[in-house]
C-alpha cells in the first residue's frame, strides 16, 4: 500500500510547521541572550538606581547614575521631580560614586543626602538674609 497523496502531504505541512516554529523559538532565544533588561546589546548599562529611600507610602528619594551625573530625583505615585544634578565635575560626585572607602566616601544614604542638601540650605538662609535687607 502506497501513501495517499493526502497523508504526504499533511505529513509535510507538519514537517514545515515544525520547521518554522522551532526557528522562531531559537530566534526568540538568541535575541534574549544578547538583549539585556534595559533593551542594550550586551555590555554595561547607561542608566542605574545607586539607591533609594522609601519616606512615606508611595514617596522615596532615589540617586539615579546617568552619563555625565548623578541625579537625586523625589519620586511620588504620580510625579518624579529633579531634586539636584551632581555634574561629573562635582567633588560630591566622587563621593556618591566611588564604593566606600575610597575617597572618603559616605556610607548610607542619609548622609549623601545631608552632603548633597548643605550647600542647598547654606544658599536658602543667605538668599533669605539678602531679600530682608
Amino acid at each position: 500500500m502506497s501513501p495517499t497523496p493526502l497523508v504526504t502531504d499533511g505529513l509535510r505541512m507538519i514537517g514545515i510547521l515544525v520547521f518554522i516554529v522551532g526557528g522562531l523559538l531559537f530566534l526568540n532565544y538568541f535575541i534574549r541572550r544578547q538583549m539585556h533588561a534595559g533593551g542594550r546589546l550586551a555590555g554595561r548599562r547607561r542608566i542605574s538606581v545607586l539607591e533609594n529611600a522609601h519616606l512615606g507610602v508611595k514617596k522615596s528619594i532615589a540617586l539615579v547614575q546617568v552619563p555625565g551625573a548623578v541625579l537625586v530625583l523625589g519620586v511620588t505615585n504620580d510625579r518624579i521631580t529633579l531634586l539636584e544634578r551632581i555634574a561629573e565635575t562635582d567633588e560630591a560626585w566622587k563621593a556618591v560614586c566611588l564604593p566606600p572607602g575610597e575617597a572618603n566616601a559616605p556610607r548610607s544614604f542619609k548622609d549623601h543626602l545631608r552632603q548633597l542638601t548643605t550647600p542647598l540650605s547654606g544658599r536658602a538662609a543667605s538668599g533669605r538674609g539678602s531679600r530682608s535687607e
